[in-house]
């Protein structure tokens, strides 16, 4: 009993580790594996074999229903094949939020290899025992593959071994474990020898002896909207790559501007056969200076539009005929050949999210054909966002114009979440943060059939659907709300290959999202669809640097009664920076004497908080340097570990306190597209390699922690990098 519990935990400790890391945040391990150990592994410590089966058959339901939800056969089924299908469907790593069926098979996976492993332990079965154990925890390294494959595969080979050992009745099979061992040793200390080239033989987790170029596919269905069922094929097929910064963005090919009563499609904007400006676009989109190069290589994408990062605003390519629109979309009708590259020039807007919340709703008459519910032909133009009366404009509209009565649910959901805010900013992300984060929908390629518009139904009833749903629900919902917007389709970032400096662009990350334009930035992706992909801008809940409550402070300083008051009462008499809530004119002297006792209280908060500033940076700078006070390059090792933890625990990164060197390698993979290899193998050299060796790694693992924190600063704005400054996290008080 003592054996088989013992390797039983071994068993799920290994398998939650390897399922969870293809989840991109936060399932507590503890929670999972703790489940493993009832539903997996008590079963098997019964000791009459009936008995144990038996148990094992009460502990099954329980399973599926502690993953799944439901124990009831159909409905379980049913979930269990929509979660798998959803696997071939989501980028990983995946939002366990939004995307709860995936999750719930991740966890079903882990408590059946548990229960499986340890019944086989039971049994004294070595050898299924040791490759179930290898199958169930090798299966998640399939699915997406990353960093550190040798010390992840040596550690399950190792695992697996160990239970071979156990379980051997014969000392040549516990002598053949050892030996297997050192095998495996060997190789990971190889595979830190530079001169090897490991990629080519122990990248175990992408071993394909298959090499015919793909068939290229085509995607085209993802912008073509009917919102019907997706039936994307099992193979994932690298479409195209691309050369550019390691900054996560989308690639977008096509706008659909105009949404025709019943879904979204590409506007007939004019022809051009030379790039031209988009009108709607800022100056600063015209400056090569604030444009992003992306060059594209097409592997097997069968389309005739050329792919930009974001929104592009030129191409550079030798195709012998191109089309242009002023949207920035790109069109080749004679169509564009296998391993075709151009260049993309694309604009990227930095906006700081206080800008944002003061943009106002100053919206021209270029902006009309934006700003219409459906067709332009069949419906007028809706009234500017915040604008006096638009209330009682709307409820007319709805009466009188019959093809918007059926989208009035839709636009009444969009007034509930947006309240009374006058800034266009905080609808468009409260309805984004609403249809990611509220746990009321689901993204399903085969949502439910629609009694009323798709549209309706999805924000309504269903509550269930793909991109197409989240992204043209979200779009009219702002249109109806007076906001510009459209839907934008493309790719989500797909992979970074830090080796290569390139993204790996598959089929399956084809996606639609939302473009909204805010005076002085031109069109900015928002992304309502949980789980597809990460935006780079933190002003959007679809980046990892999004703060809600930064979002919230700033919202509060325009909804303060007086601001909005001044705002709106300019037309009055006097100054109206003199007039208080009322309205009233104040007299002059009472209004300076305000202003001064106010610039007054404001510098001496300015001053405490830039005292507490540079306190808090000298304890951390001690802190810092007290853990390198010593030349145990072990203990440096752990130093430079936990500086790197701190630093991410600092930009709000989730980052356990018993996190390895490796695993923020792979969180830095997986959240920022770095590749901290080195920095692991040095750290690990260091700590665990022999003591010869060990001087030398911890001053390599220095030097590349510094290049490390230094890339990530250059990707975080000014703002961000003092949050990170005046966070307490890395100092464990909050």
């Amino acid at each position: 009993m003592v054996r088989t519990a013992a390797l039983g935990t071994l068993a799920a400790y290994v398998l939650v580790w390897s399922w969870l890391r293809i989840e991109r945040v936060g399932t507590e391990s503890r929670d999972v594996l703790v489940w493993a150990l009832l539903v997996g592994v008590v079963p098997a410590l019964v000791r009459r074999r009936r008995l144990r089966f038996a148990a094992a058959a009460l502990a099954a339901p329980v399973a599926v229903w502690q993953a799944l939800g439901t124990a009831r056969p159909s409905a379980a089924w049913h979930r269990f094949s929509d979660g798998f299908l959803s696997y071939y469907d989501v980028g990983l790593p995946f939002h366990p939020l939004g995307q709860p069926l995936m999750h719930g098979l991740l966890l079903l996976a882990v408590f059946g290899f548990t229960l499986a492993v340890s019944l086989a332990v039971a049994e004294e079965r070595a050898v299924l025992a040791a490759g179930l154990l290898v199958a169930g925890a090798a299966w998640p390294a399939t699915l997406m593959p990353g960093p550190n494959a040798v010390s992840r595969g040596a550690l399950i080979l190792a695992s697996a071994l160990a239970i071979l050992a156990a379980l051997s009745s014969t000392v040549r099979l516990q002598h053949a474990a050892v030996a297997a061992a050192l095998v495996i040793a060997g190789a990971v200390a190889i595979a830190g020898v530079p001169a090897i080239a490991k990629g080519a033989f122990l990248s175990w987790e992408k071993w394909d002896p298959y090499t015919k170029p793909d068939v290229p596919v085509s995607v085209s269905y993802v912008w073509d909207t009917n919102y019907l069922a997706l039936n994307w094929p099992k193979k994932r097929t690298t479409v195209f790559t691309v050369q550019a910064p390691s900054t996560s963005r989308y690639w977008r090919a096509v706008t659909l501007d105009e949404f025709n009563g019943d879904s979204w499609i590409r506007f007939t904007h004019s022809i051009l056969e030379a790039p031209t400006a988009d009108p709607l676009a800022p100056d600063r989109a015209r400056d090569p200076a604030h444009q992003v190069e992306a060059r594209i290589t097409v592997k097997a994408l069968d389309d005739q539009h050329l792919i930009g990062a974001s929104v592009p605003v030129r191409f550079e390519t030798d195709l012998p005929y191109v089309m242009y629109q002023e949207t920035g979309t790109a069109t080749a009708p004679l169509g564009i050949p296998r391993n075709t590259t151009y260049t993309a020039w694309s604009f990227a807007a930095r906006p700081t999210l206080q800008a944002l919340v003061r943009s106002r709703p100053d919206y021209g008459p270029l902006l009309e054909p934006y700003l219409v519910a459906q067709s332009r032909y069949t419906t007028p133009p809706l009234p500017p966002f915040a604008e006096p009366g638009r209330d009682a404009t709307m409820a007319v509209l709805f009466k009188e114009n019959s093809s918007l009565a059926h989208y009035r649910a839709l636009y009444d959901t969009a007034r509930r979440k947006v309240g009374n805010t006058t800034s266009p900013y905080a609808a468009a992300v409260a309805i984004e943060n609403w249809f990611r984060t509220s746990g009321a929908f689901t993204y399903d390629q085969t949502p439910p059939d629609s009694t009323e518009p798709p549209l309706v139904d999805f924000v309504t009833r269903t509550h269930s659907g793909y991109c197409q749903h989240f992204a043209g629900a979200m779009a009219l919902m702002l249109r109806y709300l007076g906001i510009p917007a459209r839907v934008a389709a493309g790719f989500t970032s797909g992979k970074y290959d830090g080796n290569k400096r390139e993204w790996i662009v598959t089929d399956h990350d084809a996606h639609t999202w939302v473009e909204v334009w805010f005076k002085g930035y031109g069109w900015l992706p928002f992304d309502p669809t949980p789980g597809r992909g990460t935006l780079d801008g933190s002003y959007s809940s679809a980046s990892i640097s999004f703060n809600p409550n930064l979002v919230t402070a700033a919202l509060a300083l325009v909804r303060d009664p007086g601001e909005i008051k001044l705002e709106q009462g300019t037309s009055g008499r006097g100054n109206p920076a003199d007039r208080n809530a009322g309205g009233r004119d104040v007299p002059g002297d009472i209004a300076a004497a305000r202003r001064a006792a106010g610039g007054s209280l404001v510098r001496l908060l300015l001053l405490v908080a830039l005292g507490l500033t540079a306190a808090i940076g000298l304890v951390k700078l001690g802190v810092r340097k007290s853990r390198f006070l010593t030349r145990d390059p072990r203990r440096v090792a752990a130093a430079c570990r936990r500086e790197l933890g701190d630093f991410l625990a600092d930009q709000r990164v989730a980052v356990p306190e018993s996190a390895t060197a490796a695993e923020l390698g792979e969180l830095l993979e997986r959240e920022a597209g770095l590749d901290a290899s080195r920095f692991v193998d040095a750290v690990d050299a260091a700590r665990f390699g022999p003591p010869a060796r060990a001087a030398d790694a911890s001053r390599v693992a220095r030097v590349e922690l510094r290049e490390l924190v230094r890339e990530l600063r250059q990707r975080l704005s000014a703002w961000e990098r003092f949050r990170g400054l005046v966070s307490l996290r890395s100092l464990g008080l909050t």
